[in-house]
Parts: C-alpha cells; sequence; structure tokens
C-alpha cells in the first residue's frame, strides 16, 4: 500500500524505510546484517535516497554492554526476542532519521526476486576480480566480473552485492545501490511499479525469506 500511494501521488509525506540483507538458513551467521541501507522515499518530489550504512562500522551497543560491529545487531535482537529494535535504534542515533518501515530479506530471496524479473542489466563500472569469494563448503572461489553493460541473474547478482576482498567496503555498498537501482528499473519496465497484483504475486513468491 505504501509503494502504491507514492506512485500514485495520492499523498506527499516522507517515509523512512530500513533495508538490511542477511544470509538467512544453510549460511554462516545467518542473522548478521551482510547490508544495510535507509531508503527515505519522498513523497512531495517522488525521488527516494540511498544511503548505506558499512556492515564493519564498529559502535557502541547503547541497552548491550561493549561496542563491536554493528552488523551484529539484528542478530542479538533475534536472540532477545526484540527483532529489529537494537539495529533500528542505532541506525536511527547514525543518521538522525526515525525509521517508519523495515524490511529485512535473505540471500534465497533476493536471488528470487532478480530471477522472477528475468535478471537485471548493470552498468558494471569496473572490472572486479575477488579470489576469495566464499563457496559456502569452508573455501573459496574466483568471481570476476567485467566492466561494462552486464546482465545478472539472481545468483551472479548476489555475488556481485556481496564480493568485499579486493575492494573496500564503500566499494561494495555502491555495488549494492547499482543492483537495487537495476531492480527498480526492471521492475518498472516489466509493469510490476505500477500493477498492486504483480507487488503481490512478486512478494508472495519470495514471502518465506523476509522479515
Amino acid at each position: 500500500s505504501i509503494i502504491e500511494e507514492f506512485v500514485n501521488k495520492k499523498v506527499e509525506w516522507t517515509t523512512n524505510i530500513r533495508i538490511a540483507g542477511i544470509g538467512g538458513k544453510w549460511h554462516d551467521g545467518s542473522d548478521l546484517t551482510d547490508s544495510i541501507m535507509l531508503a527515505s522515499l519522498n513523497g512531495a518530489t517522488k525521488e527516494v535516497t540511498l544511503l548505506s550504512i558499512p556492515r564493519d562500522l564498529y559502535v557502541s551497543y547503547g541497552e548491550k554492554s561493549g561496542a563491536w560491529r554493528i552488523n551484529t545487531l539484528y542478530d542479538l535482537g533475534k536472540r532477545d526476542k526484540v527483532g529489529i529494535k537494537y539495529l533500528a535504534d542505532k541506525v536511527r542515533e547514525i543518521t538522525g532519521q526515525q525509521i517508519d518501515q523495515y524490511i529485512v530479506i535473505d540471500f534465497s530471496g533476493f536471488k528470487q526476486v532478480i530471477d522472477i524479473l528475468w535478471g537485471v542489466s548493470v552498468d558494471v563500472p569496473e572490472d572486479l576480480i575477488d579470489r576469495e569469494y566464499p563457496d559456502n563448503n569452508w573455501g573459496y572461489m574466483t568471481f570476476s566480473v567485467k566492466k561494462g553493460l552486464q546482465i545478472f541473474d539472481g545468483e551472479t547478482a548476489l555475488k556481485y552485492a556481496r564480493s568485499r576482498h579486493s575492494t573496500s567496503d564503500f566499494d561494495r555498498s555502491n555495488r549494492q545501490q547499482l543492483i537495487l537501482k537495476a531492480i527498480k528499473e526492471k521492475a518498472t519496465d516489466l509493469g510490476y511499479i505500477t500493477s498492486p497484483e504483480k507487488i503481490a504475486d512478486l512478494y508472495n513468491a519470495v514471502i518465506s525469506h523476509l522479515d
């Protein structure tokens, strides 16, 4: 309903949505947030602003003792049965922005979204070679992508978004934003953005991978 109101210009509000990606089942640290973003939807200008927060940002744990990386706060919240609270409070503290909504999606759900859209087009700004990409079998594999326009399926898009050993965390955040924009453009081209029915179909397909 939020997306429908936003697209159809029925309201002129601003809402902030905290977006996070986690490994999910069959991954080490299944509830560690591999990516953290704040999406701000401006109802007056019809613009969406994305702010990425590095997963390795070192923060005080506030209600919890000590300090460590921000990417463990969602996991701690799940264990303490408060869900998103610790991470949402920290993002609010860092950005000064109210968190109105949130969505957490695991790797499988992320891949499914892209595969349902028949892949996404990403203009890769530079060659990427990561010789230490995890192979989910306690080892590593080489992942590489050439500069230029590429068509990514879900699996390749996930690797492009997660790769981190050959570049900085800031480069990684930029790649994640590129993929989100590519998803938006492909969903728009296929009529998903303006169709509540298609959005519902997409949502229902990945609902088991969402919080």
